[in-house]
């Protein structure tokens, strides 16, 4: 393992297992330890079936856990989840959210984290926007991720950001809308925008010569609201405006 990790050039090193073999399955406890203890980021196992029932890992995979990203092939975050909403009911929180538009790079979300009280408490697959919580805690926010494993930021302190910008209530509009941008870091900027009612919606960033720079959103939405990030250094220049369309509604605003 030393000398993977050694010759690893920054790239991930895993430890392959073999359950399958009884003396390998009766000492996965230690064989985890060791290599954990020589660096290996995660380990490999060949095949589940022997490994389903959890016994011979010892609680040593005690929480869920977020696999490193690879930021070599793809280091485009997704965009956050938007309308988070925690409701209580007979001693369970269930969290509810609607999924982001795609990423500059067009990814969308693959995964779903949902982390309770600033703990991650499960990783759902991207088909589902729900998640029944047993254990209720205090706090819940949920971010997005891609297939190389991309987190986006937290859904919470994104839709209060930009949020702020939009005149309440959230769905009664009777026509599209589009906030000003929100600059919550030096490096991400959020544009929240609502429909009313099912339709096309296009956000494009232009630059500072009115030449269209990126799409960030380009498809059918349903009515609701939404947020999306964009992360400044991933931009290939200084942008000047964008323009919203949705329907025959259109707006340009400074960036």
């Amino acid at each position: 393992m030393r000398d993977w990790q050694g010759a690893s050039a920054g790239r991930l090193v895993y430890a392959g297992m073999a359950p399958y073999k009884d003396n390998v399955r009766a000492g996965l406890a230690e064989m985890i330890d060791a290599t954990r203890a020589q660096g290996a980021r995660g380990e490999l196992y060949f095949r589940y079936e022997h490994i389903a029932d959890g016994a011979p890992f010892m609680d040593r995979y005690a929480a869920p856990a977020i696999p490193p990203s690879l930021p070599w092939r793809d280091a485009i975050r997704p965009n956050p989840p938007t309308r988070l909403a925690v409701a209580f009911n007979e001693g369970a929180a269930t969290v509810s959210w609607t999924p982001p538009a795609p990423a500059l790079d067009g990814d969308r979300a693959w995964k779903f984290a949902v982390y309770r009280d600033g703990a991650l408490a499960a990783v759902l697959p991207g088909i589902g926007a729900s998640f029944v919580d047993s254990r209720p805690g205090a706090s819940y926010s949920v971010t997005a991720l891609d297939r190389l494993h991309n987190e986006s930021e937290p859904a919470t302190s994104l839709a209060a950001a930009a949020s702020t910008r939009l005149p309440a209530p959230s769905i009664a509009a009777s026509a599209p809308r589009v906030s000003d941008a929100v600059d919550v870091s030096d490096k991400l900027v959020l544009i929240a925008y609502e429909v009313p009612v099912a339709t096309v919606v296009r956000l494009r960033l232009l630059d500072l010569n009115d030449a269209e720079a990126a799409i960030l959103v380009d498809g059918m939405h349903a009515p609701g609201s939404y947020v999306i990030g964009i992360e400044l250094d991933r931009l290939s220049g200084p942008i000047g405006s964008y323009v919203f369309e949705a329907g025959e509604y259109r707006a340009v605003r400074p960036f």
